[in-house]
């Protein structure tokens, strides 16, 4: 069933338990249940509104494309990454957490992905990025932001971070670590744009959004 390019805000699909394939991309959705639908195998729903995804009951799923939403929980841990042919959820900038079957050969494999999204096994592998710590947060200070060509980074006690940008489609653009317990980047060449600057410290990572002018 293809139902993209219309003005949709939901789509009940719970009675076609037969489906494979659904194109609901470019509407309005903010959320779907597909627990009905355990033939799926391709699900295309860019652009729309999607909070949450859960398709870890579907087990012959091999296509997934939710870029351009509002996700804040995705679950595709449904014993048969490996084989998906498709998996795209760039520009879901609340998407911390993505949980597969396996971490380490989705990171090698799925490269669709914001900077700011991590693939994990559970929620205690989600718990442990700390990307909610607080403490580390305001250790902190980033500036000036907006930044014409040097962003200064200063993280108090903790001397050594690693520090990389990227920009809105997950590209990494900059990469250099500091021991000092302060780092000054270079922007200058990046045009002016909205980029993520990540910081790693102590294996927990925090992230900004710079706006360079």
């Amino acid at each position: 069933i293809a139902c993209n390019g219309n003005n949709l805000s939901s789509v009940d699909f719970s009675q076609n338990t037969n489906l494979t394939y659904i194109d609901m991309g470019y509407n309005q959705i903010g959320s779907i249940d597909l627990s009905s639908n355990m033939a799926l195998e391709i699900l295309s729903a860019s652009f729309n509104q999607l909070t949450d995804l859960d398709i870890s009951m579907l087990s012959n799923f091999i296509s997934l494309d939710v870029s351009h939403n509002h996700l804040t929980s995705l679950n595709v841990k449904n014993g048969n990454n490996t084989n998906f042919s498709r998996f795209i959820a760039t520009n879901n900038p609340n998407l911390t957490c993505i949980f597969v079957d396996d971490p380490a050969w989705s990171d090698t494999h799925w490269t669709n992905i914001d900077p700011t999204s991590h693939f994990v096994a559970n929620q205690t592998e989600c718990d442990n990025l700390g990307i909610n710590d607080e403490t580390l947060r305001s250790a902190l200070k980033v500036f000036p932001n907006p930044v014409n060509d040097h962003l200064t980074i200063q993280s108090g006690t903790y001397q050594d971070m690693a520090i990389s940008v990227y920009n809105l489609i997950g590209q990494k653009l900059i990469d250099q670590k500091s021991n000092n317990g302060q780092s000054t980047v270079n922007l200058k060449s990046l045009p002016a744009a909205t980029y993520v600057v990540k910081i790693t410290i102590d294996g927990r990572s925090i992230y900004y959004n710079i706006v360079k002018e």
